[in-house]
């Protein structure tokens, strides 16, 4: 919404979630209609988001790694057909 606003850019741009409060703060020091008040909240959710997701990423890669499924990958490891019994 308030990036053609902020830089002219066509109403059906979306913008990365990192540009976003770079976007909204620049709307905010522009003489525009809209609510500073309103423009500096979406900034911070913005910045809160982007922090969140972040968070949740580093966590999953946190438990992939405890998870330990390296055995998966390993070409050495035996596989269920190298314990079927031989004739």
């Amino acid at each position: 919404m308030l990036k053609p606003l902020a830089t002219g850019a066509p109403s059906d741009a979306i913008p990365r979630l990192g540009d976003l409060p770079d976007i909204y703060n620049e709307a905010a020091t522009r003489d525009s209609p809209v609510d500073q008040d309103m423009v500096a909240r979406a900034s911070d959710a913005a910045k809160a988001l982007e922090r969140r997701l972040t968070e949740i990423a580093a966590t999953a890669s946190k438990m992939l790694d405890a998870m330990k499924f390296d055995f998966l990958l390993d070409s050495r490891a035996p596989t269920a057909v190298d314990r079927l019994p031989r004739d």
